[in-house]
């Protein structure tokens, strides 16, 4: 993936995260949101070091 989709999924799941509080979702689907925000977060930062 390039980095401007990158970033454009974060944001993606940034928006579902809020969402998903306002809406009262399961913490193991908030849960599995932020862990992929995180991973999604650690490749924007490799590609913007290299």
């Amino acid at each position: 993936m390039n980095l401007q989709n990158l970033k454009l999924r974060h944001k993606e799941l940034n928006e579902k995260i809020n969402s998903g509080y306002e809406h009262y979702l399961p913490d193991t689907i908030i849960t599995r949101l932020k862990k992929e925000k995180l991973k999604i977060k650690s490749l924007i930062e490799q590609e913007l070091n290299k």
